[in-house]
């Protein structure tokens, strides 16, 4: 679509007036919110002289002309040629269906991803190499490339042992940005695609790792262990039976346990 942001500006420079407006209608095909393409088409509609059906898609297949068509043909009673038309289009898809898939037979991003990370060795940049690499395995564990690229840096000389590390990254959330989803085998209930208007939740990671210690929770712990003498002796009250006593206990530890918390705060 950055093309179509070129293409307009030199159309407009050559005074092609009639191919820019078709490059703005087809760039807010993709880009309905942008302000300055929708200022270029409403001025050229405007425009005494132009007519707005010379603006049409640059980046329109066939196919798709032909149902735009045959919804005019359905709208207008014509039922027989919209017959006609639709069975042009059902063939245009498949035809253009086969054509991707002859295109893409074959593909491997992975091998793609691969060439990329030797660049980096070959810069002599081996820290970055070796976290590359294991970067990649953290999300392909079963790449068999990376597991040989792995295996050739470690014999390497001057190599160590901390280089293999996988980069750390963070994301902030916030409302309406989906950080991460998956469906893959490590679920294990069925999980729906998250779309456009849906609701999201993000599961709960839970590490032994000393660094992401949970220190409110270690203080709110220590808080309820120093409070437990206080709440013993509240266990005991000087009368009432058996089930007062109970009730006490209970009141004594709920009330000696936010006393305690207070005077930490």
């Amino acid at each position: 679509m950055l093309k179509m942001l070129f293409i307009n500006h030199y159309c407009l420079q050559l005074g092609d007036a009639k191919k820019a407006a078709s490059c703005a209608y087809t760039f807010l095909e993709y880009n309905p919110d942008h302000v300055l393409m929708t200022s270029y088409l409403e001025r050229y509609v405007a425009t005494p002289g132009n007519d707005p059906k010379d603006i049409v898609s640059l980046d329109q297949k066939k196919y798709q002309e032909l149902y735009i068509r045959a919804i005019g043909l359905h709208q207008r009673s014509e039922y027989a040629e919209e017959c006609r038309v639709v069975e042009e289009v059902i063939e245009g898809y498949l035809e253009a269906e086969e054509d991707c898939k002859i295109l893409c037979e074959d593909f491997s991003p992975q091998r793609i991803w691969t060439r990329d990370f030797p660049a980096v060795a070959t810069a002599q940049n081996l820290p970055r190499a070796c976290e590359a690499n294991q970067s990649f395995l953290l999300l392909v564990p079963d790449d068999a490339d990376m597991w040989h690229n792995q295996a050739f840096y470690a014999q390497l000389p001057n190599v160590e042992e901390a280089w293999f590390k996988a980069r750390e990254a963070r994301v902030s959330p916030k409302c309406g940005r989906m950080v991460a989803f998956s469906a893959g085998p490590e679920n294990l209930h069925g999980v729906l695609p998250v779309e456009r208007g849906r609701r999201c939740a993000l599961a709960l990671w839970f590490t032994l790792d000393p660094k992401y210690r949970e220190r409110d929770m270690e203080f709110a712990s220590h808080v309820l262990r120093r409070a437990a003498p206080q709440r013993r002796r509240s266990t005991s009250p000087p009368g009432g039976t058996r089930g007062d006593a109970g009730t006490s206990h209970e009141s004594a530890l709920k009330h000696g346990a936010r006393a305690r918390l207070s005077d930490e705060l």
